[in-house]
């Protein structure tokens, strides 16, 4: 599973009373089922890179942001698959992207 520019998490929508997203992103009564990293944490071991994210404030994700994915890559790590979990702040160069899709399909 690859993503690049999506949302860091639907509960960013609640850090502020504002939010520049656009509407098609909603989608209604999406937290009473989870949130993105309780999804990516269900995807263990598939490989799964998520790169560039955006807060609901459409503001480039941060460290502090992608510690919501903690309990994501502990369910990887119970997986033995540590390694095929990959979420960054920054976007990938196109090339260090495709060699990533190779080796997820290996």
């Amino acid at each position: 599973v690859y993503g690049r520019g999506g949302l860091t998490t639907y509960a960013s929508f609640l850090d502020s009373t504002f939010f520049w997203t656009p509407h098609d992103v909603l989608i209604p009564g999406v937290l009473t089922a989870g949130d993105l990293p309780l999804l990516a944490a269900r995807l263990a071991p598939r490989p799964v890179r998520l790169e560039g994210l955006v807060s609901a404030m459409d503001r480039p994700a941060t460290a502090k942001d992608l510690e919501a994915y903690a309990a994501a890559r502990k369910a990887y790590g119970r997986e033995k698959a540590a390694a095929r979990i990959d979420v960054r702040p920054g976007a990938g160069e196109p090339g260090e992207v495709a060699a990533w899709m190779l080796r997820a399909l290996e």
